[in-house]
């Protein structure tokens, strides 16, 4: 009997995460010993839960039963959100180092908080304003730190 097995979502998850661990944990080596402990232990922690879930998706691949409707479907409309997350995230990087913390904070915020449902108009706002304004009181006020 010769079936075609589809294989789980989680497979193709969890290599593409588990590659990007590497490439960061590859990157993070290249740190200041004291600076890079960190970013490793981290990198080091997904990688593991990367490999995790490409596990079981190798499970749920061998083992139906265990799936959902929609386990194999790997859509636009599933992937969607994170990619606009991805997206803003890029975006706010790119516009952080053209027009600084402040005036790109106040364009990404926004953005992030429509992207997630946030419609009231007064609450974006005054969440923006009070973002902005506790950073600079703290960082910039308090601890002398210069922000881009």
């Amino acid at each position: 009997m010769d079936t075609k097995r589809r294989v789980n979502k989680d497979v193709y998850i969890g290599i593409l995460f588990a590659l990007l661990s590497v490439f960061f944990l590859w990157e993070s080596m290249n740190m200041h010993p004291g600076a890079g402990l960190f970013p490793r232990v981290i990198f080091t922690l997904f990688l593991i839960l990367s490999i995790v879930v490409a596990g079981l998706g190798v499970r749920k691949t061998f083992h139906p039963a265990l799936c959902t409707k929609d386990d194999f479907l790997l859509s636009f409309r599933v992937v969607k959100s994170p990619l606009l997350v991805f997206a803003t995230i890029v975006l706010y990087v790119v516009l952080l180092n053209v027009w600084g913390f402040y005036i790109s904070t106040s364009i990404f915020l926004p953005l992030f908080l429509l992207l997630f449902g946030e419609r009231r108009i007064v609450r974006i706002v005054l969440t923006t304003i009070g973002t902005n304004l506790i950073i600079y009181l703290l960082f910039v006020r308090l601890l002398n730190v210069v922000l881009p």
